[in-house]
């Protein structure tokens, strides 16, 4: 890139390695009816007239400060001359990306080429296809876009939704379901889902350690957690969040904060708990979520089977069961002689198990059930019967 005129004096604050510091917290940066949050891709327009990418370090005398992704330096620009990555690169969209005359050389010199944008991800890298229709990933920094594109886009594309802070401070674990109620919700797809919840101010994570560790910034409001998707689940993820008490919600709250720029309960929006039917029957009907604090509290839970089939089955529901203040232990076929020393308050299997194992548990009280129990009590809202959920008893060894 040529030099550019307009050069901003006040410094970004970086890192160790150069790249811009992250801020600590969550802002956002309005100029001219334009808001974006703090290092938000975006591409502004260079003295060439074409866009290149860049990343928003916040506002100074009226203009963007502007961080350039390829290290130039430092540049203010107006609103007008600034446009979000998020807006404009949608599926299909024509971006360049410097190639070399002849790849076999590394010191041949690099001209932009044409290519098609298939999914832009805002960290990491992007996929395209180039012209001969191979595919390819990347980098955001590299991007240029022409002004004709640039002016046509510009002309067809609705104005951009005018971003909130309804939901700064909450924070979203989405479903990794695929989106087969987001018609019904109102969404069209999960990348709609993320896009409104940014548009409001909101945190997105993806995992449940994620979301443990937003929590355990003191920042940070535990209470303003939430599981989002289209409908309610059996994944791991939403029984935890059942367990751990987190609202889950559907996605039509989030898109009518979005749309009405009101704020609102999500009590109408909570999603049902599950159904009362297991696996391997009729669905049954929905059930309502009902309060569930105490639900597991205390509860020692023991899990039987031989270590290549107990291992699946406690890496399943020990987070789960740990999330509602339970315990679970790993119970072998060889430690049934001593069984009582585990003082378990019922043991768990998968569909079947062994005529002696039962034996041996009705001797110390203890009740068998296969994990549709602990589901359904989950889903249910309070412990279910242990006799509906007894597993089918096989004549096997131990």
């Amino acid at each position: 890139m040529p030099p550019k005129k307009v050069i901003c004096q006040s410094s970004v604050k970086r890192t160790n390695d150069g790249s811009p510091k992250a801020h600590t917290h969550q802002q956002c940066f309005t100029l001219g009816g334009k808001s974006c949050r703090p290092f938000e891709n975006v591409f502004a327009q260079w003295c060439d007239g074409r866009w290149y990418a860049g990343r928003v370090a916040g506002i100074e005398r009226g203009k963007f400060r502007l961080v350039w992704a390829e290290g130039s330096d430092e540049t203010a620009e107006t609103a007008d001359s600034v446009v979000l990555a998020a807006d404009i690169l949608q599926h299909g969209f024509i971006v360049h990306l410097p190639d070399r005359v002849d790849p076999e050389k590394k010191n041949s010199p690099e001209v932009y080429q044409e290519y098609c944008l298939i999914r832009y991800r805002e960290a990491g890298f992007c996929t395209v296809r180039g012209r001969k229709g191979v595919m390819s990933s990347r980098r955001f920094e590299e991007m240029m876009i022409e002004s004709r594109d640039m002016e046509i886009w510009r002309k067809l594309a609705k104005p951009s939704f005018e971003r909130s802070d309804l939901l700064l401070g909450h924070c979203f674990i989405t479903s990794s379901e695929p989106t087969g109620g987001a018609v019904q919700s109102g969404l069209g797809s999960k990348e709609l889902l993320t896009r409104y919840i940014k548009d409001c101010g909101g945190m997105e994570v993806k995992t449940v350690d994620a979301m443990l560790k937003w929590r355990s910034n003191p920042n940070n409001n535990p209470r303003l957690i939430f599981f989002v998707a289209n409908t309610y689940e059996r994944t791991k993820v939403f029984l935890y969040c059942l367990a751990k008490n987190v609202p889950c919600v559907s996605s039509r709250w989030v898109a009518e904060i979005r749309r009405s720029k009101n704020y609102q309960s999500f009590e109408r929006s909570r999603l049902p708990a599950g159904h009362d039917g297991a696996l391997d029957k009729s669905p049954g009907t929905e059930v309502h979520w009902k309060p569930r604090l105490t639900l597991l509290n205390n509860l020692r839970l023991g899990v039987y089977g031989a270590r290549e089939n107990e291992g699946p089955l406690r890496e399943f529901w020990q987070p789960i069961v740990t999330a509602g203040k339970g315990e679970v232990f790993s119970v072998q076929p060889e430690d049934l002689a001593e069984l009582g020393r585990f003082q378990i308050d019922v043991l768990m299997v998968f569909s079947t198990a062994p005529a002696a194992v039962v034996a041996a548990c009705a001797e110390e009280l203890i009740p068998v059930v296969t994990e549709q129990w602990l589901m359904q009590t989950l889903i249910a809202g309070r412990k279910q019967p242990f006799d509906r959920f007894a597993p089918r008893l096989t004549a096997g060894t131990l």
